[in-house]
């Protein structure tokens, strides 16, 4: 069990780390902060952050929505994904998910990439019910070629094929949050599916080379776990 006295080192050696730098390099390549960081005045304030998740897990009209809302479940390709990475919000109260694709769009304009593109994608591995709301992590993607690689504005990473559950949405950011949250709680919970939220996305088309507002149409794509 880790409390909050335990020492850096002593949470490196439970989680099976073999030392305290280890751990060090691999916490701030995930969430681009210092362990000892987040003992901090600042860092405990950072995005909210008290140590359990600072907002509730939505519910009453906005989880109800979705309950009579057709899922569907497909096959899909693997996907090669450049990304800018944000981390914060899920609720995108500050607008840095929107400044993360801006920066996605003119990266890829510059490559020539942009152009003739289909969509985009947001990829949501955390449960905002759970992790801290400071630390969520939120990545801008754009699908590309083999060819592409790693810049200083872009990292690349892949989705493996496999199957999912599609809930095609018209929401506000907002209401997506809930979205998810049903999809990923009540629906798995009914059908008895279990599910991976590390490979989950977001698919917004792309209309006339500009992103397609949710409100319009967007995909919550929830990766399914065999069985």
């Amino acid at each position: 069990v880790i409390r909050q006295e335990s020492s850096i080192t002593d949470i490196a050696l439970d989680c099976g780390f073999s030392c305290s730098q280890t751990f060090s390099r691999a916490f701030r390549r995930q969430f681009g902060i210092a362990p000892r960081a987040l003992r901090s005045k600042e860092c405990r304030t950072f995005g909210g952050f008290s140590g359990v998740s600072s907002r509730p897990r939505i519910s009453g009209p906005l989880i109800s929505r979705w309950e009579q809302s057709p899922v569907r479940i497909e096959a899909r390709p693997a996907l090669r994904l450049a990304y800018v990475r944000n981390i914060g919000l899920y609720w995108n109260a500050d607008g840095a998910i929107s400044e993360a694709f801006r920066r996605l769009a003119d990266w890829a304009r510059m490559k020539g990439l942009w152009s003739g593109a289909r969509e985009v994608i947001g990829l949501c591995p955390d449960n905002s019910a759970v992790t801290p709301a400071g630390f969520c992590l939120y990545d801008a993607c754009l699908p590309v070629p083999e060819e592409i690689g790693e810049d200083d504005v872009i990292s690349i990473q892949t989705i493996p094929a496999g199957h999912y559950a599609v809930l095609s949405v018209s929401a506000t950011a907002r209401e997506m949050e809930s979205a998810w949250q049903w999809l990923t709680l009540t629906w798995t919970a009914e059908t008895g599916m279990a599910c991976d939220l590390i490979h989950s996305h977001e698919v917004f088309p792309l209309v006339d080379d500009r992103m397609q507002d949710p409100q319009i149409g967007a995909e919550l794509c929830l990766r399914l776990q065999r069985h």
